[in-house]
């Protein structure tokens, strides 16, 4: 799992701009879901993950700036597979995919995916 800065400069579009993180960014390899308005849109893959959102693999075309989604992901417990929800928006989007941001951070689902980062970032014996 490569790690990067907290700000980057990202070429979008031919103009740059800068990203401003408040945490940092992960690689990592995610399958989430993606629902709009409540409708299944599909799967995708994540690149990068933060505390404060990721960046999907997906047609650029299928989600908006400033469009309001869910993201889910499957996590295993002592008690079956779990589903967690991620209510985040479209922030900017790229030929690779869209960039999203989480609209809440202090919840059961973030707790989650923190878990699974610290467990990926820590060496397999």
């Amino acid at each position: 799992m490569r790690q990067t800065s907290d700000y980057s400069t990202n070429a979008c579009k031919g103009r740059g701009h800068m990203e401003h993180r408040r945490s940092t960014r992960h690689e990592f390899e995610l399958t989430v879901g993606v629902y709009h308005r409540g409708t299944w849109i599909g799967t995708c893959q994540t690149k990068d993950i933060s505390a404060g959102g990721m960046f999907l693999q997906t047609k650029p075309e299928s989600l908006k700036r400033n469009s309001l989604i869910e993201v889910t992901f499957d996590r295993p417990g002592s008690a079956g597979v779990k589903r967690y929800r991620l209510p985040s928006l479209v922030v900017h989007g790229s030929d690779n995919g869209v960039g999203v941001m989480f609209r809440s951070q202090n919840t059961e689902a973030h707790a989650a995916l923190r878990q699974l980062l610290t467990r990926e970032a820590m060496p397999q014996h």
